[in-house]
């Protein structure tokens, strides 16, 4: 729980050093689910919950280390130009070549949650979103707004180091 409030305050203000040292994320059992709907052209919302017995609640998860999703070269580009340009939309020339010559999957950026459709294109949704080309040619994608992006490119670099 502490790692959720430490990210949310680190969109808000510079955390200390000791914050990006750690790429552990605890995990979380949700007990609460939501996802917007529309049904007969009213918007809204849908919730649904989890039952979780006392004794999955108190078992302890190890944290897993957090990393950027590793992308193909047609979604890197996408991701490259969003950056960019904030916005595409989904007639544009770059999504069209790469549909048709490099078979382009924005599903799976969908599914990463890096990217939403918004009217007849598709926006970021990450605050801070940063692509990198690691030296073993493997094409990453995060969000960088706490930092940890950077600190994980920079690990992964020092660690391949000679």
């Amino acid at each position: 729980m502490l790692q959720l409030i430490w990210t949310k305050l680190s969109y808000r203000m510079k955390m200390p050093e000791s914050f990006l040292a750690d790429l552990s994320v605890e995990r979380v059992s949700p007990l609460l689910w939501c996802k917007a709907v529309e049904q007969r052209g009213q918007k809204g919302w849908r919730f649904w919950f989890d039952v979780i017995n006392q004794k999955v609640l108190q078992e302890q998860s190890p944290p897993r280390q957090w990393e950027p999703f590793v992308v193909t070269e047609a979604q890197f580009k996408v991701m490259n130009a969003l950056c960019i340009e904030g916005k595409l939309s989904l007639d544009h020339p770059l999504i069209r070549d790469l549909s048709v010559n490099e078979k382009l999957d924005l599903n799976a950026l969908f599914d990463m949650r890096l990217i939403a459709k918004k009217d007849d294109g598709i926006v970021l949704l990450t605050r801070l979103c940063r692509c990198a080309i690691m030296p073993s040619g493997v094409l990453v994608v995060g969000d960088d707004s706490s930092g940890r992006m950077t600190a994980w490119v920079e690990r992964e670099i020092l660690r391949r180091a000679p």
